[in-house]
């Protein structure tokens, strides 16, 4: 199935991940934002898209922690079930480097049979 939602996000000191519009930015804001994420979702599937990293022209995928979820419904009557499958890559950090400044940062992701997906914002440092 192909990919039906994907999207850059911002990391809170809490924990919490917020969705960043494709184009928009993300901030690394010492002490409130401190990670960006990506989080990618495919609809009517139980296999999870794969998902990389680009920060920059620089290969970042393995610095980010991945997470899978798989999630079932059942249909009332039908006996089918709905998946969904989604992964969600962070990338956490107590000091943000001040060189990943306006830089871009691109979330891609692929299923087997369609084309790539990926979702695009630039990275703003704010430090004290």
């Amino acid at each position: 199935m192909p990919v039906s939602d994907i999207h850059v996000t911002t990391i809170s000191a809490d924990g919490s991940q917020s969705a960043v519009d494709s184009g928009g930015d993300v901030y690394f804001r010492q002490g409130t934002s401190l990670g960006v994420g990506c989080v990618v979702t495919t609809d009517g599937s139980r296999i999870p898209a794969t998902v990389n990293v680009q920060l920059g022209n620089d290969d970042v995928t393995s610095e980010f922690n991945a997470s899978t979820e798989v999630e079932s419904e059942a249909a009332p009557r039908a006996g089918l079930a709905f998946y969904r499958a989604v992964v969600r890559l962070s990338y956490v950090t107590s000091a943000p480097d001040r060189r990943l400044h306006g830089k871009p940062i691109t979330c891609t992701a692929s299923t087997t049979g369609f084309d790539d997906v990926n979702a695009t914002s630039l990275l703003l440092v704010q430090c004290e």
